[in-house]
């Protein structure tokens, strides 16, 4: 029972080395891809369908995700969509964390900014109409107060009031005009004032029906401006919560290719080291003892880092690291070499060989020498070379292979916490 207790703390622990390899050389691949960065690209298109809203939001100082030569281009309503697409398509910067409250300010800056001169134009255009006085003066400084706070629209139609029969017009269209701004959003001028009210005209100027039609639902139960916002970073924490998720299927996908590739490349057969580990006492042994030092040192951190981080106390930190860097590719780099160097300290039954043995050849009363069942030579995989090479080579190596990629896709945490377990509990 010893025996088998070991070979299995022996397997977990060789996995666990394995999935951190694959875990560094995952990490190596997307730092050199920006797969990050460009997941988080995909998941904004995809929350932003409208083309030129997207443009606006990937180019805004704020974001910076645009390709530099596309921001110099003049975006009509016919171009927004291929300058969008094209800056989907294209690496883009190397951003792959955006705060959700800098996601609500930016989206509401787009929305605001196309609207806020728009909004109150009729109210300028009825002041600019009075001759020099004081009335005007005040006028001006509350609509000017209006545009910039949200705040002011009733002291606009109490100073209106005071205008002279002789400036009746002037007085109606400015009463107008306060009308219609009050009919956009009636409940949001008694919590707060209008600063809503340019993003709800905004809204009303989105082209794309159906982003429109999500962003009055998001923005229905607001009376404020931020409240709106509070509820636009629920709705981008909700899609970066999905696009997270499926970062990580993706990334177990990839890890499990890598596994396959690594336990070809290095010949990490699960069958063959089940079998050295259980015929070879000092092998067995040694691979213990590398494994209760390492539960009694600790789990090393191994951490697939998602697109879409959770805002946390740390966010100012995770925000100086948002852009992937030369100096995240070497330090990735550096971890896949430190990883291998770490497997292969230790001995263990993997690699490649060639040794030509024609006595394995033909085998007399089904007898076979150890060295005609070595799954390190590659001699013997040839079918030519191996009597039994069906059943009693490529059936094992094919299996052994496949169960070192599939352990190696479930992770370096899996593995370290179930050898945390095992080695504690004896």
């Amino acid at each position: 029972m010893l025996v088998i207790f070991q070979v299995a703390v022996g397997l977990i622990f060789i996995y666990s080395l394995f999935s951190i390899l694959a875990t560094s050389v995952n990490t190596l691949i997307a730092n050199l891809l920006k797969l990050r960065a460009r997941t988080l690209k995909r998941g904004l298109m995809q929350l932003l369908t409208d083309p030129e809203i997207q443009n606006d939001f990937l180019k805004h100082p704020l974001i910076r995700i645009i390709e530099p030569e596309l921001e110099q281009v003049e975006v009509t309503r016919g171009s927004a969509q291929a300058a969008a697409s094209a800056s989907q398509q294209g690496g883009g910067g190397g951003v792959s964390y955006i705060r959700p409250e800098v996601f609500a300010k930016v989206l509401t800056d787009i929305l605001t900014e196309r609207a806020q001169l728009r909004l109150y134009a009729p109210l300028i255009t009825a002041v600019t109409q009075l001759p020099a006085s004081a009335h005007k003066k005040q006028l001006e400084t509350l609509i000017y107060g209006a545009q910039n706070t949200g705040i002011g629209l009733s002291e606009i139609r109490a100073e209106a009031e005071t205008l002279s029969n002789t400036q009746a017009d002037v007085k109606m269209a400015i009463m107008r005009a306060i009308s219609e701004l009050e009919a956009l959003h009636p409940a949001a001028l008694t919590h707060g004032g209008s600063r809503l009210l340019p993003l709800l005209d905004g809204l009303r100027q989105v082209n794309d029906e159906g982003f429109q039609r999500a962003l009055r639902v998001i923005v229905a139960s607001a009376n404020t401006l931020d409240e709106a916002q509070a509820n636009m970073e629920q709705w981008f924490n909700a899609k970066m919560d999905q696009l997270t998720e499926g970062y990580k299927r993706y990334i177990t996908y990839i890890s499990f290719v890598i596994g396959l590739v690594l336990a070809l490349a290095l010949n990490a057969d699960s069958l063959h080291m089940a079998r050295a580990l259980w015929e070879d006492p000092t092998l067995r042994e040694a691979v213990v003892a590398a494994a209760q030092q390492q539960v009694d040192e600790g789990t090393p951190e191994v951490v697939v880092v998602p697109p879409a981080p959770e805002t946390d106390e740390a966010g100012a930190e995770a925000e100086a690291e948002a852009e992937t860097t030369l100096d995240d590719v070497i330090d990735s780099a550096d971890a896949v070499a430190v990883a291998l160097q770490d497997i292969l300290t230790l001995n263990l039954p993997i690699g490649w060989e060639f040794r030509e043995l024609p006595q394995c050849i033909v085998v007399a009363e089904g007898v076979r020498a150890r060295e005609c069942d070595d799954l390190r030579n590659v001699w013997l995989l040839g079918p030519a070379n191996n009597p039994d090479y069906w059943l009693g080579i490529f059936a094992r190596k094919l299996i052994g292979i496949f169960l070192t990629a599939v352990a190696v896709a479930q992770g370096a945490p899996f593995w370290f916490d179930l050898l945390n377990r095992l080695v504690r509990r004896n």
